[in-house]
């Protein structure tokens, strides 16, 4: 294999703020349609909780658990 084929690219975003802050701009509906082309997601996230995104023109999209942090995919 060569040195191209092993690269890849990790993308870092740095946000100045307190893990509360974070957490309540993330899970907040109002923030979320802000940023989010006017979509929310709805859900209690918790590990294995289903989550549904709203959009605004009213589709709902579903999902069926949530994972745990440590059950991500990594990269």
């Amino acid at each position: 294999m060569t040195e191209a084929a092993k690269s890849s690219f990790v993308y870092v975003t740095y946000i100045r703020t307190t893990p509360e802050k974070l957490w309540a701009a993330l899970t907040t509906p109002e923030f979320m349609k802000t940023y989010w082309f006017g979509m929310n997601i709805e859900t209690d996230w918790n590990a294995g909780s289903p989550w549904k995104l709203v959009f605004p023109d009213g589709r709902v999209e579903t999902g069926s658990a949530l994972p745990a942090i440590g059950e991500l995919p990594r990269g």
